[in-house]
């Protein structure tokens, strides 16, 4: 009979924990929808709260991959209201996150955005280093989408640094 009650507790926490996990994870959705709704809205530090929230809630459920969908989000609101260190210090921890997890298509997206964000803050080495090494991968992996972007941004930062040619070609390629 003790046996029998003591199981009952543990399964009993067992789904209280569960059910707490769930929460979390539901809760973390609807503020992901609400940043996604005030990013489309051009309000950037609503977006910023409503996604730091979520990127926290989906740590805590455990929910690594929502989690980095989260910061990219997050980094990129940041982006917008001028925070750029923010910026970058949100793309650099989902970068790590990604490399850690294996997430190669968040790691191609976080390489492209570290990379933007180093260039607007004049830190056009690492930058270009960030968005060769995203383009490399990129190409590897197929991702059409990706490569266009990247070589895109690798233009846009060899324009920038007065570098016409190399922007010419990486705009042609």
């Amino acid at each position: 009979s003790l046996c029998l009650c003591l199981l009952g507790v543990v399964l009993t926490d067992a789904v209280d924990s569960r059910a707490a996990e769930l929460n979390s994870a539901s809760a973390a959705d609807q503020r992901m929808s609400e940043g996604n709704a005030f990013m489309s809205q051009g309000n950037f530090g609503r977006a910023s709260e409503a996604l730091r929230k979520a990127a926290a809630l989906y740590e805590s459920s455990g929910q690594r991959h929502r989690q980095m969908e989260a910061l990219l989000r997050l980094g990129t609101a940041c982006q917008r209201l001028g925070h750029h260190k923010l910026a970058l210090t949100t793309f650099s921890n989902t970068l790590h996150l990604a490399e850690h997890l294996g997430a190669r298509p968040t790691r191609i997206a976080a390489l492209s955005a570290l990379g933007v964000t180093q260039a607007l803050l004049r830190e056009t080495n690492q930058a270009r280093a960030n968005l060769a090494l995203g383009l490399d991968l990129a190409k590897q992996d197929g991702e059409v989408g990706a490569v266009a972007d990247l070589l895109n941004n690798l233009g846009n930062l060899s324009a920038a640094r007065r570098e016409y040619a190399e922007a010419l070609k990486c705009y042609q390629e």
